[in-house]
């Protein structure tokens, strides 16, 4: 925005106050349309780009500099990723093998460009003492040896917990800035379809759900659905439990009739 009162000042506009207008994430769509007042916000901003002026012209100075360049000349760094990733990171990363210290897990972009600008590339070549991590540690051991580790004790205790009869259980869901169905916000995660396997005796049942089109709510239909499907005794398992879970937690809140059987 600092940028854009340059331009406009320089086109000899005179401006005395900035604003923004956003959407409100904790706006809660009660009524058949959407109330403008309540779902936008309003952010004085006026003092932040005027402190920002003189950064502007070190940032066009920076953007020139940068459009002289070839695409060879300019080297790798976060830009490359964040905050989106870029269109040209195949041209500029060509040289980086598809296994490298990139690769490795929990350890900050920075940290590992650190050590690119160091000339390290290879996994072997990250300092041990940047390595704090268990996941790390078996990462590099397994990219020495070439071993694959499974961690079968970890997998037996998890399946011990697994009774029967099981179900897994995954939601198809949509995220809009303007919700048009009532009783969402923002972003919130809006259900339209679902697939259920229950096993049971060695045998799989598929039971599944799906909107017609986006502008049905789905919701009590889904709800309805699961109440039924879903028994006290059935274990639920799902890829993304945490988020399978607060749609179903918010599915009970929407569609109260059916609260007791989602919640059990």
């Amino acid at each position: 925005m600092a940028y854009s009162w340059v331009l406009l000042h320089q086109a000899g506009l005179v401006l005395v106050e900035c604003y923004l207008l956003h959407i409100n994430k904790t706006y809660h769509h009660e009524t058949t349309d959407i109330l403008p007042e309540h779902f936008l916000s309003e952010k004085r901003l006026t003092k932040a780009v005027k402190r920002r002026q003189n950064e502007v012209s070190e940032v066009l100075a920076s953007l020139e500099e940068m459009s002289q360049l070839s695409r060879d000349d300019y080297p790798i760094g976060t830009y490359c990723l964040e905050p989106y990733g870029c269109d040209y990171k195949h041209h500029c990363w060509k040289n980086i093998p598809s296994i490298s210290l990139f690769n490795m897990q929990q350890m900050p972009l920075k940290t590992k460009l650190s050590l690119y600008k160091e000339g390290k590339i290879a996994l072997d070549e990250i300092p041990s003492n940047l390595l704090e991590k268990e996941i790390q540690k078996k990462q590099l051991r397994a990219y020495i040896s070439g071993e694959r580790i499974i961690e079968k004790e970890q997998i037996s205790t998890f399946l011990e917990q697994l009774n029967m009869p099981l179900a897994f259980l995954d939601f198809e869901t949509f995220q809009i800035p303007t919700p048009y169905h009532q009783n969402l916000r923002p972003y919130e995660p809006m259900p339209f379809a679902f697939s259920l396997h229950i096993l049971k005796c060695n045998k799989v049942h598929v039971e599944d759900y799906i909107a017609k089109d986006v502008n049905q709510d789905g919701r009590k239909d889904i709800a309805k659905l699961l109440s039924t499907y879903i028994t006290p005794e059935m274990k639920l398992v799902a890829y993304n439990a945490p988020f399978e879970r607060q749609v179903l937690r918010k599915l009970a809140l929407d569609v109260p009739v059916y609260a007791e059987a989602l919640n059990a």
